[in-house]
Formats: structure tokens, sequence, C-alpha cells
């Protein structure tokens, strides 16, 4: 199974990420977490390196999926040529990295998957323009399971504030950051929506909701809920 989550930076996904795949650690599930050599809290020579490897790798296995990846972030408009090789940097990353959780067993928890990913399109460019590069294609490179973090946008401004280095691009210089979080928190239920739409027939996504922020209730209840047959879209609190 692959679990994505998304939400506004700040969320807390990549916290819940890793609390998840421990407490299905615990109850005795093969978990992962794919992307964690390459997330923001590696080395940045090391996590370069490691993405441009594996990025490597999926266009010698893949080539022309890979071409079609680029093809649709050059679509989408971004500013500059650093922003087209970053973000097609990232799809070739996470593409080879649902690649290896798909054919694997146990579940597979991504913090960085194709929503955000469409919202970075998104965030400078157009998303709705690139979405041919989130189809998930005869691989079924897709999530089974999508939780959408949502939070207070005063309390994701405040970790943001306080966490060090700039990981999204709501942080740079001369933004009003609590502005661009709207913006973000738009953006992202309008991509979700459309991916939806567009490809949620694909693979059988369930779509659930997770309030971060608001008491002190364990993970558990969210892995509960994952660990089911999948049912209706469903609210669950924790942290």
């Amino acid at each position: 199974m692959i679990i994505e989550l998304c939400g506004v930076p700040g969320a807390g996904k990549s916290s819940i990420a890793r609390e998840l795949v421990a407490e299905l650690r615990g109850l005795g599930r093969d978990a992962s977490l794919p992307l964690e050599d390459v997330s923001p809290r590696r080395r940045r020579s090391y996590r370069v390196g490691r993405k441009v490897g594996r990025a490597a790798m999926e266009v010698t296995r893949h080539p022309w999926t890979s071409v079609g990846a680029v093809r649709a972030v050059v679509r989408s408009g971004q500013p500059t040529q650093r922003d087209v090789a970053v973000r097609s940097l990232n799809w070739l990353v996470l593409r080879a990295a649902m690649r290896r959780a798909r054919a694997s067993v146990g579940f597979h928890v991504i913090d960085q998957g194709i929503i955000q990913e469409l919202c970075s399109l998104g965030f400078c460019g157009d998303a709705q323009a690139a979405i041919d590069v989130a189809d998930p294609g005869v691989g079924l490179l897709a999530p089974d399971v999508i939780l959408v973090v949502d939070v207070d946008l005063e309390l994701a401004d405040q970790r943001l504030g306080s966490r060090p280095g700039r990981e999204s691009r709501v942080e740079a210089d001369g933004l009003d950051r609590r502005r661009e979080l709207e913006r973000h928190g738009r953006l992202g239920e309008e991509v979700l929506a459309s991916w939806l739409e567009r490809f949620g027939d694909r693979v059988p996504t369930t779509v659930r909701r997770v309030v971060n922020g608001l008491g002190d209730t364990e993970v558990g209840a969210m892995v509960s809920s994952l660990v089911l047959p999948h049912g209706p879209e469903a609210e669950v609190a924790t942290r």
C-alpha cells in the first residue's frame, strides 16, 4: 500500500509520516519511508547526489515516460530554467520511489508525493497544464491512500518560522508567508480534485483527512483506519 500525505507547508506531514511508519512497525507490519534519504533533513550534498542517481536510473530504465515527465514540467511554465530542472528532478525521483514501493510488500509512506509536487508546479506555474505528469500509467504509480493533513494556518506559520532553512516556496524572500499559505491551501484542494477526476479510477484511491494540532490523540487511531479495508472518506484527529 502506498500512502501519500499532502497539505500546506508546516502542516506536519513529515512528522506524521515518521510516526505512522513507527506505529506500523510496532504492529508488526512492514513499513518504509521511500523518500527519507532525499529529505531536507539530510545533508544537502548527500541529498542531491542521491536524487541525481535515482533520476538517472529512472531515465535509463524508463526513457520515454521520463521524457514525458520533463515535457510536462516545461508545459507548466516555470519561471526559470533552474525551476524546470529542480521540478523535473523531483518528479523523476518520485516516480522511481513509487516504482520501488509498488513492487514491494508492506506500507510505503510518502510525505512529498504526487499532490505536493503538482502544488509545487502550480505555485509558480500552471499545474493543470502539466497534470499528465501525474498519470499513474501501466505501473500504477499512484497512492492507494491520500492523507490530507489539515492544520490551522497560524500554527503552520509558526512552525515554518521556527524551523531551520527554507524547504518550501512559500518561504521565499519578499513573500507574505501567511497569504502564501492560504494560496497553497486553495491550490492543494484544486489539484487534489483535478487529479482524482482525471486519474482516480486507475487506482482504488481512498482520501482521508487528518486534523493535525487539535489534541493529543495518538497516531494509532490513524493507523487503525489505514489497515482496515478501504472505505469512504474519513476524518481522523491526531497530535
